[in-house]
């Protein structure tokens, strides 16, 4: 019956052109709206390649970061004289002469700054560990009536968390950006419930419409088994659906942003230092993914009990 069931939406020409439209405006969407950073992407793509091949380092990009600094305030001339020399300051009033937008100056600025915290991630990862043992040491020595038992216990897990992670791999510094835009975006969660109400519309409403529920309740199979069928094809297709618009956005970043190394631990991407388990990246991104799929299965599950007894005009 399930596949009975899936088998509806993709008989009808219309219905499959209309899934294939929505599947195409959303994921164009979603990569539109990765690209609009306000970041200079080809110096992003360009920094990293020289991180990998080793002709840049941290130091290199912080000096970038002074530049850009002093171009838009620079009124630090001892500071950065004393740092990087007069010369350095002579050559940098020479280009402010020649004149730099202001908005190519704070695209340069917001790049260098990501690739910096990428870059930090990685070379202070174990002063972060440390950070956390201290924090918890700190702790323990505070007197008896300024700690709490709730208090004491996550502060002893996490450290014990962080003090028992064993890394296999070393870090290495991953362009980032992409994945983290698209975790962050909304857009991906937002057309996949426009989805699952589309599917609602012609599973639930328009059958019922039509007089289709009433006549397959009534079979052999009833009501329980149809509305089971419908939901499990519900969700798969929602499932699905979400999952192609997640695979294609994330090859699209890999192209757009810079390759990630799947095998690399977590802990190497800048948004996911803390992590205390030892995984590499395909591991994190396919819990991920279990995660939402449990968070799909229970929406459309709520979603179709309520339309399923809903008593209202149909929606198409």
């Amino acid at each position: 019956m399930v596949r009975n069931e899936i088998k509806k939406f993709f008989a009808n020409t219309k219905k499959t052109l209309t899934i294939l439209l929505l599947f195409l405006l959303s994921t164009t969407f979603l990569c539109i709206s990765m690209m609009q950073t306000e970041m200079d992407l080809s110096t992003y793509r360009l920094t990293h390649e020289q991180i990998k091949e080793g002709t840049i380092d941290l130091n290199m990009i912080q000096e970038e970061i002074d530049k850009y600094e002093y171009y838009l305030n620079p009124n630090h001339i001892e500071e950065l004289s004393n740092k990087y020399g007069i010369d350095w300051i002579l050559e940098q009033n020479e280009k402010l002469e020649s004149g730099i937008s202001y908005d190519t100056i704070q695209y340069q600025l917001s790049t260098l700054k990501q690739l910096q915290k990428e870059v930090s991630t990685v070379l202070t990862y174990d002063d972060f560990k440390k950070q956390i043992e201290d924090q918890y040491k700190d702790y323990e020595q505070l007197p008896s009536f300024l700690k709490s038992e709730t208090a004491g216990q996550r502060a002893r897990k996490t450290y014990e968390a962080y003090e028992n992670l064993t890394i296999a791999k070393s870090l290495t510094v991953q362009p980032s950006l992409g994945l983290e835009s698209l975790l962050k975006s909304p857009i991906i969660i937002l057309s996949t419930f426009l989805f699952l109400l589309y599917l609602l519309m012609n599973c639930i409403f328009v059958e019922r419409e039509e007089h289709q529920l009433t006549y397959a309740a009534s079979t052999i199979n009833g009501k329980r088994k149809l509305y089971f069928s419908k939901y499990t094809a519900l969700s798969f297709l929602t499932i699905l659906f979400y999952v192609l618009q997640f695979v294609f956005a994330f090859l699209f970043s890999n192209i757009y942003f810079g390759h990630i190394d799947l095998s690399v631990p977590v802990q190497s991407l800048s948004f996911a230092q803390g992590c205390p388990y030892s995984i590499n990246v395909f591991t994190f991104l396919v819990l991920y993914l279990v995660m939402v799929i449990i968070s799909l299965c229970a929406c459309s599950a709520l979603a179709f009990v309520l339309c399923a007894h809903l008593k209202l005009m149909p929606l198409a």
